[in-house]
């Protein structure tokens, strides 16, 4: 099973929750101005990077 509190949203920080991850879930996380956006893809938990043009702040695109 997979949950994205966000539903794939850059602008939204999110938990992305499954069984995969050692803690149970991850977070959506800033990476200098790029995000790692975590979601649910057509095969269970993902990860996609995403270039937030003003900048990203605690888990979400600005």
């Amino acid at each position: 099973d997979c949950s994205d509190t966000d539903n794939n949203n850059p602008s939204v920080a999110g938990i992305t929750s499954s069984e995969i991850y050692a803690n149970g879930y991850s977070e959506d996380t800033c990476v200098g101005n790029d995000l790692l956006e975590f979601y649910c893809g057509s095969n269970g938990p993902d990860v996609r990077a995403v270039n937030c043009i003003n900048g990203c702040f605690a888990g979400a695109c600005d």
